[in-house]
C-alpha cells in the first residue's frame, strides 16, 4: 500500500451541526479541486495543496493517481469535488460514525457507495457533490458548457451489514495445458456479501468469467483476474500460465585449454534465460564440490517492471557470477527458477585448475646405441608434450629417445608443457665424449 502523506486536518471548531462524515477514495485521477459554497477553493495534486484549505475536508494522497478524503457535511454546508475524467475511474464513498480504531477506514460504514471501473468520456469535467443531507450524486459536463447535467448512477449502493463488508474476495486460479493451449478455471469466494462478478484480461480485452476458458500460450502467458463482491470490494491477481522452466548456461573465463584445464582463477558466469513471453527469472541457485566447496547459494532477482499485457516476444535474462580459485577439479552445480515456480533440471560444469608446471629430467641410455631419454612428470593435469634442442634455439617435439653421437660430447636442452599450458623451465644435460 502506498505511503499516505496527510496534507491538512479540518478545523474542529468549524464542523457543521447535524454532522455527517464521509470517507472518499478516488482512483485514476491526477489532480482535483475541492470547493464549498462558502467560496473556499483547494487544488490538490503532486502531493501539495494550493489555495485555501477547506475547513471541513481532511485530504491525503496515496499515489500519483489516488486521493483519500474525509468530508464533513451538515446543516448549511456543501462542497464539490471536481476533476477531469481519465480512461478508468474507481470511486469509493463510505459514511458512518468515526472509526476509533484509526485503521485505513476512517469510518464504520453504515452506507457504501461505489463506482467501479468507471469509463466516462475522457477529459470531461466530473463533479461529486456533498450537500447538507450528505452525498447527492456524481455528474459530468457532457457538452463543456459548465453545467453538470449527466448523472451517473453508482455501481454499488448498500447499507447496514453489506456496507460493513470491507474484506475483498479470495481468488484461486487453476489451469491445465495441452498442446500449448491452457484451459483456465477461476474460483472466487467471499464469506460476507458473496461474489458479484469475476473479470479476466489475457491481453487488451476484458471478459466476464462464466466458466473455464482457453488461451493460446503462444499469444499470452499472463492473465489479470479481478473479483468483486456484493459490497464492491475488489481483489486483483496476476496469474502466470507459464509451465516451461528457464534454461541456464555456464560460461568459463578464461576459456579452458583444449584439454579442459586452466592455469589461473576461473570466473563462472551463469546466464538464465526464460522462455518467450514467460514469467521472468526468479532466482539462480548454485553450489560447488571437489577442490573448492561452495555451499548452496540462491541469488534472488527483483521483479523487473512488468508490462501488461505481457508481449509474447518478451524474454528475460538474469546473470550471476562465482569464482573458482582452488587447484584441482571442482564441480559447479546450478539451476534456475522462474516467477511461475518452474525449476529447471540441475546442471553441472567442471572447472579444472593446474598452476604447477611439469618437471623434466634427461638421462643417457645405451642399448647398445647411445641415446638421450627425456622424461617429464606432472601430478595434476598431466604432461601434454616434451620438446628438445641441441642448440637451445630450435626445438623439436620429443617422441622417442634421441640418438647421440657415439663418440663426441653433446648437450641437449629440453622443456615440457602440461594440459593446462604450464611450461617448465628449460633443463640441459651434457653427454661426455666416449673417446678414451
Amino acid at each position: 500500500m502506498p505511503q499516505i502523506e496527510t496534507i491538512f486536518v479540518p478545523n474542529e471548531g468549524t464542523l457543521p451541526d447535524n454532522l455527517k462524515e464521509y470517507q472518499v477514495k478516488i482512483n485514476g485521477v491526477e489532480d482535483l479541486d475541492i470547493t464549498d459554497d462558502d467560496g473556499h477553493v483547494g487544488t490538490y495534486g503532486d502531493f501539495i495543496s494550493l489555495g485555501v484549505e477547506l475547513p471541513n475536508v481532511d485530504y491525503s494522497r496515496g499515489s500519483d493517481i489516488s486521493h483519500d478524503m474525509q468530508v464533513f457535511t451538515g446543516d448549511g454546508y456543501s462542497c464539490n469535488i471536481k476533476f477531469r475524467a481519465s480512461d478508468w475511474l474507481r470511486i469509493d464513498i463510505l459514511t458512518g460514525p468515526s472509526n476509533e480504531a484509526k485503521s485505513i477506514y476512517r469510518v464504520v460504514p453504515e452506507q457504501a457507495i461505489r463506482y467501479l471501473s468507471l469509463h466516462l468520456p475522457k477529459g470531461k469535467m466530473v463533479r461529486l457533490r456533498f450537500g447538507p443531507e450528505g452525498f447527492e450524486d456524481l455528474r459530468y459536463d457532457a457538452d463543456d458548457d459548465g453545467v453538470f447535467e449527466t448523472v451517473v448512477e453508482p455501481t454499488i449502493n448498500v447499507t447496514g451489514t453489506q456496507a460493513r463488508d470491507l474484506t475483498p474476495p479470495q481468488i484461486n486460479v487453476d489451469f491445465t495445458v495441452q498442446n500449448n493451449i491452457a484451459t483456465v478455471t477461476i474460483n472466487a469466494t467471499d464469506n460476507e456479501t458473496g461474489i458479484r462478478r469475476i473479470r479476466y484480461t489475457p491481453d487488451e480485452r476484458e471478459f466476464y468469467y462464466t466458466g473455464p476458458f482457453t488461451i493460446d500460450l503462444n499469444e499470452s502467458q499472463l492473465i489479470l483476474v479481478v473479483a468483486e463482491d456484493g459490497a464492491g470490494n475488489e481483489s486483483r491477481r496476476f496469474k502466470w500460465l507459464d509451465i516451461t522452466p528457464p534454461t541456464t548456461t555456464a560460461v568459463l573465463s578464461p576459456t579452458p585449454s583444449a584439454d579442459g584445464w586452466n592455469n589461473t582463477d576461473v570466473a563462472v558466469t551463469l546466464n538464465a534465460l526464460d522462455t518467450l513471453g514467460g514469467s521472468r527469472i526468479d532466482s539462480i541457485t548454485y553450489s560447488a564440490t571437489g577442490a573448492q566447496t561452495i555451499s548452496e547459494t540462491t541469488m534472488k532477482f527483483k521483479d523487473p517492471p512488468l508490462t501488461f499485457p505481457r508481449p509474447s516476444t518478451a524474454q528475460d535474462i538474469a546473470t550471476t557470477n562465482l569464482t573458482i580459485t582452488e587447484e584441482g577439479t571442482t564441480t559447479v552445480t546450478f539451476f534456475a527458477k522462474d516467477k511461475a515456480g518452474n525449476i529447471e533440471s540441475t546442471k553441472t560444469i567442471t572447472v579444472k585448475i593446474d598452476r604447477t608446471a611439469p618437471t623434466v629430467q634427461i638421462r643417457e641410455l645405451i642399448t647398445p646405441t647411445r641415446q638421450a631419454v627425456i622424461e617429464a612428470t606432472d601430478n595434476s593435469s598431466g604432461v601434454k608434450a616434451i620438446f628438445y634442442s641441441f642448440d637451445g634455439q630450435n626445438y623439436l617435439p620429443y617422441v622417442l629417445p634421441v640418438a647421440l653421437n657415439p663418440i663426441l660430447s653433446q648437450r641437449i636442452y629440453a622443456y615440457a608443457e602440461d594440459k593446462a599450458n604450464n611450461r617448465s623451465e628449460i633443463v640441459q644435460h651434457d653427454f661426455g665424449s666416449l673417446t678414451r
